[in-house]
């Protein structure tokens, strides 16, 4: 029994990294996104201030 031990901690260590990568590129998606929505907020308000300071 002592051989299959090192084997299920070694597997278990690689699907703990491969979660961790995973949450990473996951988290890392969400900044983008966020990041994407920051920016379309910021040109749609910059846009209604020039539409306001055109109308008469």
């Amino acid at each position: 029994m002592e051989s299959t031990s090192p084997s299920l901690l070694f597997y278990g260590t690689l699907v703990a990294i491969g979660y961790a990568v995973e949450y990473h590129h996951r988290y890392r998606e969400g900044e983008l996104a966020q990041s994407q929505l920051e920016t379309r907020l910021a040109h749609a308000q910059l846009d209604a201030l020039r539409a306001d300071t055109r109308s008469p």
